[in-house]
């Protein structure tokens, strides 16, 4: 080996420097880095698996979110239903309301009409009766005596009452 240039003693040093070496960065260098990329590993596995968790948990919140977006459409278009319901069924209730007040007050124009009515009939009756006996004593006394004024009078204020009760 020396022919080659290769001495045994610096060759058994070499190897025992290089094998030192090897021992020295497996122990320094080596197994600190990998300890340190298993842990990264570990570390990185583990959020990972957190990440999926949350991603599973994200879309479960989801579906419920969804859910409940529905329920809440759902119960807010049964409330709206009701809603209308009972405005349909109000209105309908002051309508009804309405004509009975309108009928109570046709019915109360109705009787003070007749009661207007009748009062005015028996006006009438009376300035009618009045008018005729003045007219009939007028006549009378240019005609007639008092004995026959006095009948042709009661005669003829009841021929009077007659019609205008027949015509009324």
């Amino acid at each position: 080996m020396e022919n080659i240039g290769i001495q045994p003693i610096y060759l058994i040093a070499q190897i025992i420097n290089f094998g030192i070496l090897v021992f020295i960065l497996t122990k320094l260098l080596y197994k600190p880095i990998l300890k340190m990329l298993d842990e990264r590993k570990h570390r990185i596995e583990e959020q990972m698996i957190l990440a999926s968790k949350m991603k599973e948990e994200f879309e479960n919140d989801e579906k419920k979110r969804q859910q409940i977006l529905i329920s809440a459409k759902e119960e807010a278009k049964k409330i709206i239903d009701v809603a209308k319901k009972t405005g349909k069924k109000e209105e309908a209730e002051i309508i009804q309301k309405a004509k009975n007040e309108a009928q109570l007050v046709l019915e109360k124009a109705k009787v003070e009409i007749e009661s207007q009515k009748e009062e005015m009939k028996k006006k009438l009756e009376k300035e009618t009766v009045e008018l005729a006996s003045e007219m009939a004593e007028k006549i009378i006394n240019q005609a007639l005596n008092e004995g026959d004024q006095e009948s042709v009078i009661q005669r003829r204020v009841r021929d009077i009452s007659k019609l205008i009760s027949q015509k009324i």
